[in-house]
């Protein structure tokens, strides 16, 4: 798509080489791109959609079908069944060329994957969000009190610890 020149591309391989870092993430670090410009060139070379998960919703159903520890080692979050491919599932991924990746999903799930193209902090916030929300459903059904889940809670409320939910008085 013409982002960066050849100089700079050599300059970015070399230092991922160093670095260990994905090819984007270092053509981003050196400046050359911005987050936006990588993430169309990218879907623009695989063919591939965007999704924002920042904006982006999905249902406890569609969550379990992947364990946390999968979606958490290679960044992904499944999405749902993808509309014009029966039997496929929707997988927003940082890195929707990992074939590892999509090797087990279709194993865990016995789907086909379309990957869909997120950024990894994003994903992560997503995670974050998640579990906070969990966290917060467990603590009030513990406490037996589903109103806990408003807006507001008061803080500090529960530590949890290992087994053991600590109520502070």
């Amino acid at each position: 798509k013409g982002i960066i020149d050849e100089n700079q591309l050599q300059t970015a391989l070399s230092r991922q080489r160093e670095q260990g870092k994905m090819l984007g993430e270092m053509v981003i670090a050196l400046g050359y791109a911005n987050q936006r410009d990588i993430n169309e060139a990218l879907c623009d070379s695989l063919g591939i959609d965007y999704v924002d998960m920042r904006e982006t919703e999905v249902s406890d159903d569609v969550l379990s079908l992947l364990d946390e520890s999968i979606m958490r080692k290679y960044t992904l979050v499944p999405l749902g069944d993808a509309p014009d491919n029966p039997g496929a599932i929707r997988v927003a991924m940082a890195d929707p060329t990992n074939i590892l990746a999509m090797d087990d999903i279709n194993i865990v799930t016995g789907k086909q994957v379309v990957p869909v193209l997120a950024n990894a902090t994003d994903i992560n916030a997503f995670f974050d969000k998640a579990s906070h929300e969990a966290t917060l459903t467990s603590t009030a059904a513990a406490a037996g009190d589903m109103s806990l889940l408003g807006e507001a809670v008061p803080l500090p409320f529960i530590v949890r610890e290992s087994e053991y939910i600590v109520f502070f008085v």
